[in-house]
């Protein structure tokens, strides 16, 4: 008993003084607990303070025009981000509508392609037409200049033959009628 009583008070001794610096720490971790609230309590504090701050931006931010103009633009941008994922999945997909509606815009392109096509080969055959009709025109142009041409030289022949003939007459006539006066002043004289 003698020889276990003195490790016996030594671990007393340990135990006591366990205990203390147990109560000590518990003491301190209830301090540290009690500052970590009032800490937690004034981030709290500041957290709503800054929060009520910044709903009172927001709003303020809400109102200018620069803050409107933002969101209408971040709404259009989330609207086309929405249409170009439906345009791309409606473009991976075979029976799309974007595909369907290519393939149609296509139809419309090639019966607009024939129709020009038959319009312009029909328009080739009017002008072909024309062309001929032209041509016959021109040939019986000439034709016609031809005859007129020769009839203005027969009646160009016969207008010189005329006026020869006028001439001639007309030197007949003055000569007869010199011949008159010769005969009239040989009658006269005897």
């Amino acid at each position: 008993m003698e020889q276990l009583q003195p490790p016996l008070q030594n671990l007393g001794l340990r135990s006591i003084t366990v205990y203390n610096e147990n109560t000590e720490l518990r003491l301190l971790i209830e301090e540290d607990e009690d500052n970590s609230s009032r800490m937690l309590a004034g981030y709290n504090t500041y957290r709503n303070k800054m929060e009520g701050h910044r709903t009172a931006v927001l709003q303020a931010e809400s109102q200018t025009r620069a803050h409107r103009e933002l969101v209408e633009k971040r709404a259009l941008v989330r609207v086309l981000t929405e249409r170009r994922e439906k345009l791309w999945a409606d473009l991976e997909n075979p029976e799309g509508n974007a595909v369907k509606q290519v393939q149609k815009e296509m139809d419309d392109m090639r019966w607009q392609i024939s129709a020009w096509r038959k319009m312009v080969t029909e328009r080739r055959e009017l002008i072909l037409k024309e062309f001929e009709s032209h041509t016959l025109i021109k040939k019986h142009i000439e034709i016609q200049n031809r005859r007129y041409d020769a009839i203005v030289k027969r009646l160009h022949c016969q207008l010189m033959k005329a006026q020869s003939c006028h001439r001639q007459l007309s030197d007949d006539i003055y000569h007869m009628e010199r011949e008159i006066q010769d005969l009239k002043r040989h009658l006269e004289v005897p």
